[in-house]
């Protein structure tokens, strides 16, 4: 179970032991759930609220569809040229990290464990991201 700063709590279920019927990532919170497909491929995001079940939300308008590899190197050769953070820093790969850690120090004590590390959320991309062509 995680709770978050906001107070809500989900928690988070992913294996590669066995061959699953569930999306790749599908997150669960006390009001209801959300699938987002492994790959942003255009697929958009179930969400389900108790009400009205599971239901399809669209990508955005102009969102890539298939595989795009190179989106951070992109973001971050953009964040050297314009001088700006990159949108996935050092800071925020360490705060998940110590999430991966904690869940395993709760699960072996049997009790909830804080988190200490936070990190500021990243600026948004925009659209068109800042990478794509035909965008100085």
């Amino acid at each position: 179970m995680l709770e978050f700063a906001s107070g809500q709590r989900g928690f988070i279920y992913h294996s590669f032991t066995v061959k699953s019927e569930l999306p790749p990532l599908e997150i669960h919170g006390t009001d209801g759930a959300f699938s987002i497909q492994a790959h942003d491929d255009g697929r958009g995001i179930r969400k389900y609220c108790p009400k009205e079940g599971w239901k399809d939300e669209p990508s955005p308008d102009g969102a890539h569809e298939g595989l795009d590899w190179g989106k951070g190197v992109a973001d971050f050769a953009d964040a050297i040229r314009n001088d700006r953070a990159a949108r996935c820093s050092g800071t925020q790969a360490r705060h998940l990290v110590e999430i991966a850690e904690k869940v395993v120090t709760s699960y072996q004590q049997g009790l909830p464990v804080d988190i200490e590390s936070r990190f500021e959320q990243p600026v948004q991309i925009g659209i068109p991201a800042p990478w794509e062509d035909g965008v100085d």
